[in-house]
Formats: structure tokens, sequence, C-alpha cells
């Protein structure tokens, strides 16, 4: 996780101190693929910009907990809003919604998770971008069970995420 942090830095005193307009993506219609770097699996997202300052980004993830017969679903929604369009760095804030669901044997139980996040995002060209973000979440679990091993059923949590993203756009 130490990484994580280390990268977002990176990438905020690369914004502020290479602040030029040589390439500027995310214009309004664009769409693009994106990776995300998260704590337990990879996420996909496709990012759409509505405006050249709004982003709407659909995420998916799957992966497989300790037991194999178990899979682990997460779908998720952010909209962000960026500062500074048409330029290379553009900081940003917005909002995640998440929704963890497992599924074992036709059973299933979810968790809510809500939250701000803020960061930015830097283009390396018309194409390509590196974001790093950092997440206030509220998860409501699930009033059965957790999809999350460490969280009690029934009860409300508030939890914090870094997120490195990879971006293609189109």
């Amino acid at each position: 996780m130490r990484l994580i942090q280390k990268i977002l830095v990176f990438i905020i005193l690369l914004g502020t101190v290479t602040a030029t307009n040589v390439f500027a993506g995310g214009n309004a219609g664009q769409v693009g693929i994106g990776f995300t770097v998260a704590e337990s699996s990879p996420v996909f997202i496709f990012h759409y910009w509505a405006s050249e300052k709004l982003t709407i980004s659909p995420e998916i993830s799957v992966n497989h907990l300790s037991d194999p017969s178990i899979i682990r679903t997460n779908f998720g929604l952010t909209l962000a809003s960026h500062s500074r369009p048409a330029e290379s760095f553009r900081p940003f804030f917005g909002v995640g919604f998440n929704y963890d669901v497992a599924t074992s044997d036709g059973n299933s139980v979810a968790d809510l998770y809500i939250g701000p996040l803020f960061g930015a995002e830097y283009f390396f060209s018309d194409n390509f971008s590196v974001s790093g973000a950092y997440q206030v979440a509220v998860i409501i679990t699930d009033d059965v069970a957790s999809p999350s091993i460490m969280l009690r059923a029934g009860t409300t949590y508030i939890t914090t995420a870094q997120l490195l993203t990879v971006q293609y756009y189109f």
C-alpha cells in the first residue's frame, strides 16, 4: 500500500511541476477503458467524458475469496468533476457508489459503499492517462452476512482507500 501512496504523491508533484498543455485528452464525448489497482482485486472501468469537466465511470471487478465456491463481484459508479479543462494535469473530486456482492450456491449477501473521493489525472498523451485518488467510504453491511470477511453483518463502517488508475482513451 505504501507504493500506491508514493505513486499518488508522484502524480500530484508531476502535475504541479509540469503543468503544461502539451496533451489534453478528456474531451466531451470521449470514451476510454481503465484498470484500477485496488486493495482486493483489479477493477475494470469504462470512462465517459460527459463534458470537459464531468466524467461518468461505471466499473466492475470479480474475484474469488479464500473459498473457491464463493464469487465476489463489485459493481460501481463514480461521478467526478475535473478542474482545469484542456490541460494535461487535472485535479478532480467526486463521489463513488459500490455494490459488493458475494454469491455461493445461489445465495447472495451484499454491502453498499458510498463516499467522496479526490485526486488528479495526468495525461501523458491525448489517449493515455494515469490518475491517483483518495476515497473515504461509508460501508453499510448486509443484515445476514458481509462479503468483506472482516466486517460484522448489520453494521456501518467508515474506511479509506487509495486508488491508482491507468486509462486508455479512444
